[in-house]
């Protein structure tokens, strides 16, 4: 739970350097959600009506869609590694205002 925001923030930074690391770390965090999804849909099976079945909906849910927003900035990061293999945009300053 915690480790999923540092691998985040750490697959932000490591990309620069090391794209297909930086893919890994984020696919760690997806990972992590997919975890997390599944302890609390345990905790629901073992427990039942002593816990708030609504909370632990509400809680599964948002890591449900961050796990999508990841998904889809892994998607968007090879994007652009294909069109600027370089990592770099090609175009200078001036070019970007004509």
């Amino acid at each position: 739970c915690m480790s999923i925001p540092l691998f985040v923030g750490e697959s932000h930074s490591t990309r620069f350097n090391n794209f297909v690391e930086g893919v890994n770390l984020l696919e760690k965090a997806m990972a992590g959600c997919n975890k997390m999804i599944i302890y609390l849909e345990q905790i629901t099976g073992l427990y039942g009506s002593k816990v708030k079945a609504d909370l632990i909906e509400d809680i599964i849910k948002r890591y449900s869609e961050s796990r999508g927003k990841m998904f889809r900035l892994e998607k968007s990061w090879k994007k652009f590694k294909e069109a600027y293999p370089e990592g770099k945009l090609s175009a200078t300053p001036t070019a970007l205002y004509h």
